[in-house]
């Protein structure tokens, strides 16, 4: 029995050094190929939607802002692999602000650069959009018993939708100590597949709403359009291991 726990004993101590130059090894790869085994990073700016399908004379919305956190994972160099959450208020051309919640995944491409401090890498993904905008108030053209389009205070109620997007872009990354970098990102993203109502309302007569001290009704206002694309310019700060 002792000469059994000799042997593991012997074995086990055999292993230490076989798993230190393994860990080593693997150390000086990821270190000389500069892939890092993770980064989580956090960016809030400035952002722009340009509607699709807008009515007549329709507009854009107007210029919002937006936050984001991403993840992500190297899986081999020079590429890594990751996930996003984003949040962006997005004043449309008319009502209420847009709130607009994005997850998804995406993968980033960095190319070898010979300064040690900067990082550049170009990114692209698929993700899912949730949007809300509030109820308001507002004076809108209603007809009355008569069949006379009047003035008519209304509230217009407060409507969601969803689409799919296509995020892409590129990152610049500044290390400033260690393992922390300051960044600004430049992205885009590509929306399709519309649904829900507020992207679907002129189908039904207008956006749904209430005359106030009347009924529930239709009340024949446009939709402004669909967010088919969107800017935004993020600044940030990340931990890059």
């Amino acid at each position: 029995m002792a000469s059994l726990h000799l042997r593991a004993l012997s074995v086990a101590l055999a292993a230490v050094p076989v798993a230190y130059i393994a860990e080593s090894a693997v150390t000086e790869h990821c270190a000389r190929a500069d892939v890092p085994h993770y980064d989580i990073g956090f960016g809030i700016g400035p952002s722009k939607r340009f509607l699709g399908n807008k009515p007549d004379g329709g507009d854009d919305s107007s210029v919002g802002g937006a936050a984001q956190i991403n993840a992500d994972i190297a899986i081999a160099p020079l590429f890594r692999v990751g996930g996003y959450f984003d949040w962006e208020v997005s004043p449309p051309p008319t009502g209420d602000v847009k709130y607009m919640y994005s997850f998804g995944g995406r993968v980033s491409f960095a190319p070898p650069l010979e300064s040690q401090r900067l990082k550049l890498s170009f990114f692209a993904g698929l993700g899912y959009t949730v949007v809300y905008t509030h109820s308001f108030n507002e004076t809108i053209p209603l007809q009355n018993s008569q069949g006379e389009l009047v003035g008519t205070p209304a509230q217009l109620s407060g409507v969601s939708g969803s689409f799919f997007e296509i995020p892409f872009g590129a990152r610049l990354s500044y290390n400033v100590r260690k393992s922390w970098n300051f960044f600004t990102e430049l992205r885009g993203t590509f929306g399709f597949d519309f649904g829900a109502t507020l992207y679907n309302f002129d189908d039904t007569g207008g956006r749904p709403g209430r005359a106030l001290g009347g009924m529930s009704t239709a009340t024949g206002t446009d939709n402004d359009g669909t967010d088919a694309f969107g800017l935004a310019l993020l600044f940030g700060v990340e931990f890059d291991r």
